[in-house]
């Protein structure tokens, strides 16, 4: 009997060494998975914040692609006027040669009518 007692006390024993051990080691997996919980918490917050930056990149984009379209529609415009200013010049430059050959035309009767005013006034000394 005193050998049951002796091998009842060792398994005791050794049954409260293997439950401190479980209890050691379910309190470490216990901080390994509060530990996993608060890294989990923060990775999520990091998405969270990477979302937001996304979002913000996305609305920038919105904003340039916007900016971009009225800027193309203003070199459009531009380009239009210079065409239309182009097209002018080159009208003025027309109306200014027919200006100025009608001004040579013209010219070239005055210098006639002049000759013949002179030719007029010679008769005139002559028949005096």
């Amino acid at each position: 009997m005193r050998e049951l007692a002796q091998r009842s006390a060792n398994a005791a024993k050794e049954i409260k060494t293997l439950i401190d051990k479980s209890t050691s080691e379910v309190s470490t997996g216990s901080a390994l998975v509060q530990e996993t919980g608060a890294v989990l918490a923060s990775i999520s917050k990091q998405i969270v914040a990477i979302s937001q930056h996304v979002e913000m990149i996305a609305t920038a984009s919105r904003d340039q692609s916007s900016a971009l379209q009225e800027v193309n529609g203003s070199v459009n415009q531009m380009d239009q006027m210079t065409q239309q200013n182009a097209s002018m010049v080159a009208d003025t430059t027309n109306a200014s040669r027919e200006l100025a050959d009608e001004a040579d035309m013209l010219m070239t009767l005055v210098e006639q009518f002049s000759l013949e005013r002179e030719s007029v006034q010679r008769q005139v000394s002559r028949a005096a």
